[in-house]
Order: C-alpha cells, then structure tokens, then sequence
C-alpha cells in the first residue's frame, strides 16, 4: 500500500491530463506520510528532472505538463473546497488513510467539489486505508457493498502480496511474532 499509493500517483499525474489532490483527514500528517512518500520514490526511480518540489509547499508539479499533485487536510474543508489548479483539473482523488475520516458524507462532499465543471470527464477516486477492526465502520461497509455494475473496484492486498525486499525481512519477523501472539490479527 505505502508503496502503490505514490507510484500510482506519479503515473497518474504524467500520463493524465490534469492534476491529483490527496486528501487525508488531518492537514498536520500528510506532510510527514503522502507527501515525503510520493518524494521518497521520485527519488527511487531517479525522476527528480521530471518534477518540481518546493521545500515550503505542499505541492509538486511535472515538469512535463505543469501538472500538479495537490496535498490538503479535511480538517479545512472550506479552504479545500475552494482549491484552484494552475493548469487542468483535478483528475484524481486520493483519499489516503481513509480510515481516519468518520464520516462518508464529508467524502461525498469532497468529491462532489472536485468532480464538478468543465474537464471533469475522466475524474477517478483512489481510496487507500487500512481496514478499521470495527466491521460497521462505514469503509468496511463500502468494501462489502463493491462490484463492478457502480464502476467500483477494490483491490486488497498485505504483506504477502509484495516483494519480500519492499517489507523489509525485519518487519516480517515482527509480523510473524505478533500473528504467533495473537492469530486473530
């Protein structure tokens, strides 16, 4: 997942024609997770020609397009709401962490804000969370009620549906200690 969320939005924000806006519930974590994530694998893949990345914004720009990837907390929704792009439109939605949003309602009014207007054919939304263990958390709900007739699809996935090197052979040892502890985690 920490690794698919900023792949996928770097080839996104190259290959769409318009802008990406991550979302996380709280302003003050994504410059520490979404935003230092999609950074850290520029750096991997050595794609640091192909973007602009100011030190006191949260925002990078292609340098191909003018594209930008957008980063913004729900707590402030009234700014959010009234977010512009330089180029474009915004053509995805990350909702990282979706776990943390209580409610679905403040989604749908997220969406509804970015999915309005002229160029908004082609809006996707990409929801990234970690399954809340209360099983009537909206999101599991949502993920139970998935099929493909609404244009939704989910896509799950754990440890063991990566490359052992992304994990990391520490990790694994403490994934396996715990699930020995506790073998309904």
């Amino acid at each position: 997942r920490s690794t698919l969320f900023p792949y996928t939005t770097l080839f996104r924000s190259r290959s769409m024609q318009g802008c990406v806006m991550v979302v996380r519930r709280y302003k003050t974590n994504i410059k520490a997770s979404s935003f230092n994530g999609i950074v850290k694998t520029i750096k991997k893949y050595g794609l640091q020609d192909y973007f602009i990345i100011p030190k006191a914004k949260l925002q990078i720009t292609c340098k191909i397009n003018g594209y930008t990837i957008d980063f913004a907390g729900l707590d402030s929704y009234d700014k959010l709401k009234s977010s512009e792009t330089q180029e474009g439109s915004y053509k995805l939605l990350v909702f990282e962490e979706a776990q943390e949003i209580s409610k679905r309602e403040l989604c749908d009014e997220v969406i509804s804000t970015f999915e309005r207007g002229e160029g908004s054919d082609g809006f996707r939304c990409l929801w990234i969370w970690n399954p809340p263990p209360n099983k009537n958390h909206w999101l599991n709900i949502e993920l139970r009620n998935t099929n493909e007739e609404d244009g939704l699809l989910a896509f799950i996935c754990n440890y063991t549906d990566i490359p052992v090197e992304w994990v990391g052979r520490q990790q694994l040892k403490e994934i396996e200690r715990v699930k020995r502890n506790n073998p309904k985690l």
